[in-house]
C-alpha cells in the first residue's frame, strides 16, 4: 500500500502520485453503459502530498500550485473525495471526523492522471494510520470502490493491470525504475465529452484483450510501441489539439524511449531508462515551451 510518514504530535503525511496509464485499451460495452477497459497504471513517486492532524472540527484545507484552480472547479468543499473519504472511513470506524486535512495539490485537475482517486486513496491509508485502526484489504478495497472506481487500485500505487471499470486488477510484471516526463498543456478536459466522442466514432472497434506484459526493459518498449495504445487519445485530440502538438515534442526528446497519452487526458507522458534522462528531457521542454506544466519523476518500482 501507499507508504506513509508520521509526524510530532501524531500527524500523519501520505503522498498521493500521479496514476500513469501507459496503456489504454477499450475491450467491450457493459449494458448499463460503462466500458470496459484493459489498462496498465503505473505511479510515480511524488505527486500530491496530505497532512492529517487533530482539529475540532472536519475541515479540508487546500494549499499547493493547483489549490486555486481545485477550488474554482467546485473542489474544496465536501464535494472533495478526500473529504468523501474522511466521512466514509469515520462512519466505518464510528469515530470522530474532527481531523484538518491539508491537501498539497501538485497534480494538475482534470488531467488524466488520477489526482482525485489518488487523494482518496492516501486520504483512506493516511487516516487509518492516523486512528491506528486498520481494515483488512479487500474491506478497504470495498470501501474505496464506493468513492470510485480507479482508487482501490490507487491504495497499491504499485503496476497493476486493470480491468473491467476498475474494479479488477492484479500485479504486472514491468521494468523497474524507469524514468517518467509528464506535460499537460493547463487545460482540463471532460472524461464524459472524450468517451462521447469516442463512441460517435469507434463503439464498435473494441480491442481485443492482452496475454502477457514482457519484463525485459527493450521488449517492453517494443510491447508498447508494437501492440497497444490509448483507445482515447484520436477523441480526445480532436477536442484538444494541443495533445498532438505535445506528442510531437515528447517525441523528438532525445532519449525517449516512448511517448503516449495517459487516461482520457490531456496530460501526456514520455519514458526514459532513467531519472536522470527524464530530468535532462523535462529541463529542455521547460526552457523551449514555458506554458506547459512539465515534471520528471521515476515509475514506482513493481513489489519483488
Amino acid at each position: 500500500m501507499l507508504p506513509f510518514e508520521q509526524k510530532p504530535g501524531g500527524a500523519v503525511s501520505v503522498v498521493a502520485p500521479a496514476k500513469v496509464n501507459i496503456f489504454l485499451h477499450i475491450t467491450g460495452r457493459r449494458s448499463n453503459g460503462f466500458h470496459e477497459l484493459e489498462s496498465l497504471f503505473e505511479y510515480t513517486e511524488q505527486g500530491d502530498r496530505l497532512l492529517i492532524e487533530e482539529h475540532h472540527e472536519p475541515e479540508l484545507s487546500l494549499t499547493g500550485p493547483f489549490a486555486e484552480q481545485l477550488a474554482a472547479a467546485g473542489g474544496a468543499d465536501s464535494s472533495n473525495l478526500v473529504y468523501g473519504a474522511l466521512l466514509l472511513l469515520a462512519e466505518k470506524f464510528a469515530c470522530s471526523a474532527n481531523v484538518k486535512i491539508t491537501l498539497e495539490k501538485n497534480l494538475p485537475i482534470a488531467a488524466g492522471i488520477g489526482g482525485g482517486s489518488a487523494d482518496a486513496a492516501a486520504a483512506l491509508i493516511g487516516l487509518c494510520a492516523y486512528w491506528g485502526k486498520w481494515l483488512p484489504i479487500v474491506e478497504l478495497e470495498a470501501l474505496a470502490f464506493q468513492l470510485g472506481a480507479d482508487v482501490p487500485s490507487c491504495l497499491h500505487a504499485v503496476p497493476l493491470l486493470v480491468r473491467g471499470v476498475g474494479e479488477s486488477f492484479e500485479l504486472a510484471e514491468m521494468p523497474g525504475g524507469l524514468g517518467i516526463v509528464l506535460v499537460n498543456p493547463h487545460e482540463g478536459i471532460s472524461t464524459p465529452q472524450v468517451f462521447e466522442a469516442y463512441k460517435a466514432n469507434a463503439d464498435t472497434n473494441f480491442d481485443e484483450p492482452l496475454v502477457t506484459i514482457p519484463s525485459g526493459v527493450m521488449a517492453f518498449y517494443a510491447f508498447l510501441r508494437d501492440e497497444t495504445h490509448n483507445a482515447l487519445q484520436g477523441p480526445a485530440t480532436k477536442l484538444c489539439p494541443e495533445i498532438g502538438v505535445i506528442l510531437e515534442a515528447l517525441d523528438r526528446t532525445l532519449d525517449c524511449r516512448y511517448s503516449g497519452m495517459s487516461g482520457s487526458g490531456a496530460t501526456c507522458f514520455a519514458l526514459f531508462d532513467t531519472l536522470k534522462a527524464a530530468e535532462a528531457a523535462s529541463n529542455r521542454l521547460k526552457s523551449s515551451h514555458s506554458k506547459w506544466w512539465v515534471h520528471a519523476d521515476s515509475l514506482r518500482k513493481p513489489i519483488e
